[in-house]
């Protein structure tokens, strides 16, 4: 018998997705779904805008007080967005 080109329903899927360009906006849902658990839910209540550009977080602060907070937490935010993303997804963090 000759060789399968077998694969799963989660395979073709990724695949389906990377081909038309669709698993970034998919991973992009998925970190603002997860930013209150991230961030934690006072400093998401006061970030808004949330968006990856060339694995660069770029987020919009309410508030100056929360906006040094996260200048400070910087590593640990861009540690924690990798680790929950299950990827090396971001390497900065813009703040506006």
């Amino acid at each position: 018998m000759g060789e399968k080109n077998e694969m799963n329903i989660k395979q073709a899927l990724d695949q389906y997705m990377k081909r038309f360009g669709l698993q970034r906006k998919v991973e992009e849902i998925k970190l603002l779904q997860l930013w209150p658990e991230i961030a934690g839910e006072f400093i998401a209540r006061n970030t808004s805008d949330l968006q990856v550009r060339d694995r660069r977080l770029i987020i919009r602060v309410n508030s100056s007080v929360i906006k040094h907070q996260l200048l400070i937490s910087r590593d640990t935010i861009i540690q924690r967005v990798n680790q929950f993303m299950e990827q090396e997804y971001i390497n900065d963090l813009v703040l506006l």
